[in-house]
């Protein structure tokens, strides 16, 4: 398991933050449970996957991460859990719902602060944007969400998680180049997380990673 950082803050909203550790340490002692022999199934491949992707060289290398699937099948609490990894390997990190992020960056710019908000976010080397595509976006934030992308490819990682799979944003950008052009960046050096299944609350989901 990962060496804890003890300077670290957990950048999870508050209802995460008094069970990200803890899932994080049961998901790490599972899939580091998987034999050999099983990672030839679908469920090991993915497992290993995930056991790839809570070492956090990825982050390293400046990698993004995609993860979709239905609501209640687990994308927030895997992406936290990434997230505690690169915490406890001393990445500095910081989670957004993407909503209050375009709010934060429009008061920014209200405020003649925009280039030195966006300097700040450039100091995360981990940035975890949560909820992506659950609501429409303003034209203004559509283009903030490409500026956000374009600063950070290839020299900074970030998690996106929202339930419209990768070959779907073009729905909810909604403008073709805008979109097109954040998809080109995040069209190399990603892995997409598909989690399927119905709510866990009812069921537990399935893992699925292409």
């Amino acid at each position: 398991m990962p060496s804890p950082s003890h300077n670290a803050i957990l950048p999870f909203p508050m209802n995460y933050r008094g069970e990200t550790y803890a899932s994080f340490k049961a998901l790490w002692h599972s899939i580091s449970s998987i034999s050999h022999a099983n990672e030839t199934t679908a469920a090991g491949r993915l497992h290993r996957r995930l056991r790839e992707l809570l070492q956090c060289s990825w982050v390293k290398r400046g990698w993004n991460i995609l993860i979709s699937g239905e609501t209640g099948t687990g994308k927030t609490w895997i992406g936290c859990c990434i997230a505690t990894a690169a915490i406890r390997s001393a990445i500095k990190s910081k989670y957004y719902k993407v909503d209050d992020l375009l709010y934060e960056m429009a008061l920014a710019r209200a405020d003649g602060n925009y280039l030195k908000f966006k300097t700040k976010l450039e100091k995360y080397e981990l940035l975890v944007l949560d909820d992506i595509g659950v609501t429409p976006m303003t034209q203004q934030g559509k283009s903030d969400l490409l500026a956000i992308v374009e600063d950070r490819v290839h020299s900074r990682s970030t998690i996106f998680i929202g339930p419209r799979p990768y070959n779907d944003w073009h729905a909810f950008i909604d403008d073709p180049i805008i979109a097109d052009a954040v998809l080109d960046r995040l069209s190399h050096n990603r892995y997409h997380i598909k989690l399927k299944g119905r709510s866990r609350r009812k069921k537990e989901a399935s893992f699925d990673e292409t």
